[in-house]
């Protein structure tokens, strides 16, 4: 079986956008390689489309000034003809947006080859933004679009209508097998007039790599030069509304309680002034150092996810393996997986309130925080382990591979 791995780059996201798992499939013997727009590792299995940057960035800027988006990149020609295109067995996409490929040519792409479809979030059902959150236009068609926080790529609120209709109509001569990480996803799929023929859907969820031998809970503290008796909470720390970066702010300024607290955040954000005031903060800033990671998640003892809108929410899963208990909102796949309320503790949907009470319940009583997190260790174990992961795509190309 030859299979290629496809999406818009390698590295990042590399655990669910196809790298690693190229990686696995050829440790099992089975010949796979990854083709990807940009390539940033030094991987012989990996393959970058050939392309003139200079008319890829001209491109971009187009679609933004007509207010289009995927309309029109030539990238899916010249990935045809690639060699391991051509000779391989099966196609699995992954992130294909993103500046890759022209919606004209998903026809060509799905139809040319045995092909599989890992959908990562909702943006092909849309008008154009990547998350709908509260919004339930995307079934109606995205008419006077109320999205303005710009989480999209180029098409504004006044042609959202008419990148709607794109899909709809260039959608319907397609049906690959989809792959989704969990019943949120699914259910956009089955709710929407663009993708409700896809009959063909399965659901694989992501997975972590556990260790092989676990470090001793809070081993690392030393390390970032934490008191060994703080309880320390840990986030994402993001601009913009998607990550619940101002209601994790405004949780954190009203809670009063007992008790030292460390704050220790990654991503690109900072955080206020008065936060840094009232806290001990520590700001690793974006982490691309796989051992720094695991210390962060060695001192978390609780993890704030309070996204408004996640298509899986990896970074829970990550909070669990190293038992960390999960604070998120209710309403959304984070508390799918973290299966609130027996493991992951759920706040009412976009309420700062609510998020600073379940802090404080759980922040009160150490040996929930401990049973939480001992619990979530159990269900990653359980559910959410990589090589279950591999498993899962290899029986299901198996299941493709048979078919006509």
């Amino acid at each position: 079986m030859k299979v290629v791995e496809v999406n818009y780059t390698d590295l990042p996201g590399r655990i669910f956008n196809g790298y690693d798992l190229h990686l696995e499939l050829n440790k099992r013997g089975i010949y796979a390689t990854q083709n990807v727009l940009h390539k940033l590792s030094n991987t012989g299995t990996v393959y970058e489309i050939i392309k003139d940057t200079l008319v890829q960035m001209q491109l971009e800027e187009y679609e933004k000034i007509n207010q289009i988006s995927h309309l029109i990149y030539p990238n899916a020609a010249i990935f045809e003809r690639m060699k391991n295109v051509k000779e391989a067995d099966l196609i699995h996409y992954h992130i294909i947006h993103n500046h890759m490929f022209s919606l004209y040519d998903y026809e060509l792409l799905m139809n040319s080859h045995r092909s599989i479809w890992t959908l990562h979030d909702p943006w092909i059902l849309t008008g154009d933004c990547i998350y709908p959150l509260t919004c339930d236009k995307w079934k109606s068609g995205c008419e006077n679009c109320i999205n303005t926080d710009g989480y999209g790529y180029a098409a504004k609120p006044d042609n959202t209508h008419f990148m709607w209709e794109m899909k709809k109509e260039l959608l319907k001569s397609i049906n690959p097998h989809i792959v989704v990480s969990c019943g949120f996803m699914k259910e956009y799929i089955q709710n929407s007039p663009l993708t409700k023929h896809f009959k063909q859907i399965h659901t694989i969820p992501f997975g972590v790599k556990l260790d092989d031998k676990e470090k001793k809970k809070g081993e690392d503290k030393d390390f970032f030069s934490i008191d060994k008796k703080d309880i320390v909470i840990g986030f994402r720390a993001e601009e913009g509304s998607i990550k619940g970066g101002k209601y994790i702010c405004d949780a954190l300024r009203n809670l009063n309680i007992e008790g030292h607290i460390t704050i220790i955040t990654v991503g690109s954000a900072k955080m206020p002034d008065d936060i840094h005031r009232k806290y001990n903060v520590i700001e690793l800033g974006w982490v691309n150092d796989d051992i720094l990671m695991k210390r962060f998640w060695n001192v978390v003892d609780v993890f704030i996810m309070p996204s408004l809108a996640e298509s899986f929410g990896l970074m829970a899963i990550e909070a669990m393996a190293q038992r960390c208990s999960v604070v998120c909102f209710k309403n959304t796949t984070v508390e799918e997986i973290t299966e609130a309320p027996e493991c992951g503790v759920a706040a009412d949907y976009a309420s700062a309130s609510s998020l600073k009470q379940k802090l404080v319940d759980l922040i009160q009583n150490k040996d929930e925080i401990i049973y939480r997190g001992n619990l979530g260790r159990k269900i990653v174990e359980s559910k959410y382990r990589f090589d279950m992961y591999v498993d899962r795509h290899i029986e299901l190309y198996k299941k493709v591979m048979m078919e006509k």
